[in-house]
C-alpha cells in the first residue's frame, strides 16, 4: 500500500514539473519572440478593408502584421490601429503610414515609407504607451476624403448649367444658331462672286504694275 502511493506522489510530483517546464518553455519563446518585434501606434481617418492580422510593409517588404484596431469614442474621425514589426525594420524619423489596397480584392494593408537615413528611430511613447508613427493619405483615403467635394462640385456645376439653359436661353440660342445657318448659307452662295472680285483685283494690280514699270523707265530715258 505505501508503495503503490510512493508512485503516485512521485508521478504526481514528474507530472507538475513537466507542466511547469512546459510553461516556461512558452514563456521563454514568447519572450524571446518579443525581443524580436516592436510595437507602434498608428492614427487614421478611415481603415476600409483593414483587419486584424493584416500584413505591414515596409516600402513593399513584408515585416510585420495589425495586431489590433480600435475606435476612440472621444475622438471618433481617428481609429488607432496598432502593429507588429521586426527590431531590424529602420522605423525613423519621416516615416509615414497609409491603409494601401491590394489589387481589387478589396483587402488593405498598412504601407510605411518614407524613411530617412541618418534620422534617430521614432521611440517616444503616444498616449496609448507606444510609439506613434504618422501618416499620410492614401490614394484610396485621399479619394474618399475627397469625395463629397466632388460630389459638392458636381452638383454646382450641373445647378449653374440648367440655370444657363432655362426655357429664355434656349429660345435666344435657337435664335443664335438660325442666325448663323443664314450667315453660311449667305457666304456658300455668294462665294462664286466673291472669287471673281478677287481675280479682277488681281489683275487690276497686275496691270498697275506693269504701268508703274513703264512710267519707271520713261522716267529713266527722260
Amino acid at each position: 500500500m505505501e508503495t503503490r502511493s510512493s508512485h503516485v506522489l512521485v508521478g504526481g510530483v514528474v507530472l507538475v514539473l513537466g507542466v511547469a517546464l512546459f510553461a516556461f518553455i512558452l514563456w521563454l519563446a514568447r519572450f524571446s519572440g518579443d525581443q524580436n518585434k516592436r510595437e507602434f501606434d498608428i492614427f487614421f481617418g478611415s481603415v476600409s478593408g483593414l483587419a486584424r492580422g493584416a500584413a505591414v510593409d515596409f516600402s513593399g517588404v513584408p515585416v510585420g502584421s495589425v495586431e489590433s484596431i480600435n475606435l476612440l469614442p472621444a475622438t471618433p474621425d481617428k481609429v488607432r490601429v496598432r502593429i507588429t514589426v521586426d527590431a531590424n525594420v529602420p522605423v525613423l524619423q519621416g516615416t509615414r503610414a497609409t491603409v494601401s489596397a491590394v489589387g481589387f480584392t478589396g483587402v488593405s494593408v498598412v504601407s510605411l515609407e518614407g524613411a530617412m537615413a541618418g534620422q534617430a528611430p521614432i521611440e517616444t511613447p503616444g498616449p496609448f504607451g507606444k510609439p506613434v508613427i504618422p501618416t499620410k493619405p492614401g490614394a484610396l483615403q485621399g479619394l474618399l476624403e475627397s469625395a463629397p467635394q466632388l460630389l459638392n462640385n458636381a452638383s454646382t456645376l450641373l445647378t449653374n448649367l440648367n440655370n444657363v439653359l432655362n426655357e429664355s436661353n434656349q429660345v435666344k440660342l435657337s435664335h443664335l444658331l438660325d442666325n448663323l445657318n443664314a450667315t453660311t448659307a449667305g457666304f456658300a452662295q455668294s462665294s462664286p462672286k466673291l472669287a471673281l472680285t478677287l481675280d479682277q483685283a488681281q489683275a487690276t494690280l497686275a496691270a498697275t504694275q506693269t504701268a508703274a514699270n513703264k512710267f519707271g523707265r520713261l522716267a529713266d530715258s527722260t
